[in-house]
Formats: structure tokens, C-alpha cells, sequence
């Protein structure tokens, strides 16, 4: 979405000032359910920065009212020839989720676009976050009343991620979560960085280097995100709008359990927090560190976050991905407020795996009753979201 303001007597378009153009859809005045959650900005700059505008973003979504709202950016479309540095404002924001482009078939679907452009920030910081298709898909074509044409871009590939996010708030509000079945458990408000850190949990790594400069956390795979009881292999849990100290530490235990049937082979952790908006400008920008690291008490190996040998200073995300689970493995999930110009910083965490979460029975997705009732359910929304992306859920 590209909102611009029309000045009367004016042949001009501008953008309207961050506030105005985030606060569409959001009103004091409106319900929770009435006011938009979501906002979805297929626009930039190619300035790599950390600008005032990209701090306007960023003090938005860190006041305490906007908590819920999650902003989408497209990365832009200036990275051919694996050009770094052009990932442009205002996707150049910490608290934003940074959208790139990959190729939408199922072939070619582990391949980054061209166009798509890469990080980091001038500042250092890894982005685009995730990737979704943006390239060989149709869309709507103006001026016909069902006319469809192709196109590509990053501006393609972020309303796909926005819709994405709106099936993860779905979920939670619909009380899907952590049984896998609409209205067994209780509904949740979730915050925009839960709903976030849950979309990045679940990214899958394309061809290009893990964690590199134009995949970030990778392709998002609503399969590898969320747990729907008979349909994907997964287990989900979540902390959200959790509070940590500065100087504190606060332990998560999770125990490898296969017996119910789950398969999967991979334990992950993902931390998102919404960091308070830096300088103009800044050469370091991140103002809250906090720390996430995950140890096999069997073993006593621990992995820090996004493929580093030790603790992240630059990101306001982290994840860690421990490989070749075995039953019985027993990981430690440690978060440390390492380093906080404020008294505390709140947080979001996701995990997922196979292991045993209370309110919650694993249904593997070969023993279902209902085969493809809930999925189908899934499929449908997301095809209404973008027409013609095959590899969204994948």
C-alpha cells in the first residue's frame, strides 16, 4: 500500500507524516477489533540509512498503545548484481518486519530474486528479515473488472507477509493456539512483536547463506510457523508482552518428546522485542540489548542466535536453530536483559519442535480424522491474500 496526500490546487504527491499514515485504520475512538493491527507500506526509499523517518517508525510501534500493531515493509528492488547496503528507508527500521523477494514456484522457490534488494543497514543490522514471493505471480490488472497480469518486486512480496501476519493474529484470536483447534483454547490479543517473532521462527533458509545479507531469517513457511492439530508438524509455544530486567535473566526449559509421533528434527527459539527508536542517523543503533541463548543440558553445548559463535549487540531479533533433535534432549532457553538504557524492555519468544505443552495433545498430521479441514481453512485465507503464490505455505 502506498498511501500518498493530495494537496487541492497542488500537482503534487507527498507522503503524509508517519504519524497520520500509521495511525490509518487506528483510532482512541474504535474498539480493539475495530482498529487496524496490521500496516502493509509497498514503498521506500533507496537511502540505507537509519533516517528520522525510520526513527519516526520505530517511536510509533514502541508506545505502549501501539503494542498490538506491526508494520510490513517491502526492502526495495535495487539489489541487482548482489548489490549490499540497498535495503532502503523506510524498511531500514528496527521494529518494522523488512520484507524481500523470492521466486514463487516450486522449483525455483529457494532462490532470492535479483531485484531484491539486500542488506545490511548502514548501520549494520541484518535485513531484509524474511522473504516471501515476489516474483512469477499474477495481480490484479487496472482498468478490467477481473483482468490479472504478472508482476514482481518487493512490493509484491509484502502484502503476502502482511496477510500472513493477519492469519497468525487469526490464530491466536480464534483460540487456536496451543491446541491446533479453533476455539479450544483460550483467545489472545497477541502483540505485533509475537506475531513477528512467530513468522520468523518458521522462515526456512533458501540457497543463498544462511543469515546473509539478502535472505536474513529466509523464506516464511506458515507450515513451520504455527501448529494446527493434524496438518503440520510442529509443536508451538509463546511468551508474549513478558517483562525483563536489566541485569535479569529468565530461564524457558523445553524436553524433546517424539513418542506422540511429531518428527520434526529441529528445536527453534525466536526473540523479537520492539527496541525504543534511536538517533537520526545513529552508527549503533540498537538502545535495549537483550540476549537470547539455548543450551542441551545433555550435552552442555550452547548455540547463540543468527548463525554467531557469540551473543548478538545489532539485532532487535534473534533466533537459534538447533539441528538433529533426539527424544529426550532437554534445552535450556535463557533470555538476559544484557544491557538496557531503560529499567526494563518488554519482549515476545517463540518455540517450536516436539515437545509436550500443557492444554495440548500433538496430533501428527498422518493420524488426523479431519485431514485438510483446518489447513484447507489456512490455503484459503492465503489465497485470497495474493493470488497465485504456491510457495507461501511450504
Amino acid at each position: 500500500m502506498c498511501m500518498m496526500r493530495c494537496y487541492i490546487g497542488v500537482d503534487a504527491l507527498s507522503i503524509p507524516p508517519t504519524t497520520d499514515l500509521l495511525n490509518t485504520g487506528r483510532s482512541t475512538s474504535r474498539s480493539y477489533e475495530e482498529n487496524a493491527h496490521i500496516h502493509s507500506a509497498s514503498w521506500g526509499s533507496t537511502d540505507n540509512r537509519y533516517t528520522g523517518q525510520a526513527r519516526a517508525f520505530d517511536t510509533f510501534m514502541s508506545r505502549n498503545q501501539n503494542s498490538d500493531f506491526l508494520v510490513v515493509v517491502a526492502a526495495g528492488n535495487s539489489g541487482t548484481g548482489n548489490t549490499l547496503n540497498t535495503v532502503g528507508n523506510p524498511a531500514t527500521a528496527k521494529n518494522v518486519l523488512t520484507v524481500g523477494s523470492h521466486l514463487n514456484s516450486i522449483s525455483t522457490m529457494n532462490t532470492v530474486s535479483t531485484f531484491s534488494s539486500r542488506g545490511p543497514t548502514a548501520d549494520g543490522r541484518l535485513k531484509p528479515d524474511v522473504l516471501a514471493p515476489g516474483q512469477i505471480l499474477n495481480s490484479a490488472r487496472s482498468g478490467t473488472n477481473c483482468g490479472l497480469m504478472g508482476l514482481q518486486g518487493t512490493s509484491m512480496a509484502t502484502p503476502a507477509v502482511s496477510g500472513s501476519a493477519a492469519l497468525v493474529r487469526e490464530y491466536f484470536e480464534k483460540g487456536y493456539f496451543p491446541a491446533g483447534v479453533e476455539g479450544e483454547g483460550k483467545p489472545i490479543q497477541p502483540s505485533g512483536a509475537l506475531v513477528k517473532a512467530v513468522l520468523m521462527n518458521g522462515a526456512q533458509f533458501v540457497s543463498a547463506a544462511p543469515y546473509g545479507n539478502s535472505q536474513g531469517f529466509g523464506r516464511i513457511s506458515l507450515t513451520k510457523s504455527i501448529y494446527i492439530s493434524g496438518q503440520t508438524d510442529v509443536a508451538l509455544d509463546v511468551d508474549d508482552e513478558r517483562f525483563i530486567e536489566d541485569g535479569e535473566s529468565r530461564v524457558y526449559t523445553k524436553k524433546v518428546n517424539t513418542t506422540n509421533g511429531c518428527m520434526n528434527t529441529e528445536f527453534r527459539a525466536t526473540l523479537v522485542w520492539v527496541d525504543p527508536a534511536g538517533s537520526a542517523f545513529c552508527r549503533n543503533c540498537l538502545v535495549n540489548d537483550v540476549d537470547l541463548q539455548v543450551t542441551n543440558t545433555q550435552t552442555g553445548k550452547t548455540y547463540f542466535p543468527n548463525g554467531r559463535s557469540s551473543r548478538d549487540t545489532v539485532n532487535n531479533a534473534e533466533r537459534v536453530i538447533v539441528e538433529n533433535v533426539k527424544e529426550g534432549d532437554t534445552f535450556e532457553i535463557t533470555v538476559t536483559g544484557t544491557n538496557l538504557s531503560d529499567e526494563r524492555q518488554k519482549y515476545a519468544i517463540a518455540f517450536t519442535g516436539c515437545f509436550e505443552i500443557d492444554g495440548a495433545v500433538f496430533v501428527p498430521p498422518e493420524t488426523s480424522s479431519a485431514k485438510g479441514s483446518n489447513m484447507m481453512g489456512v490455503i484459503s485465507v492465503a489465497s485470497t491474500v495474493a493470488v497465485a503464490i504456491v510457495a507461501l505455505l511450504l
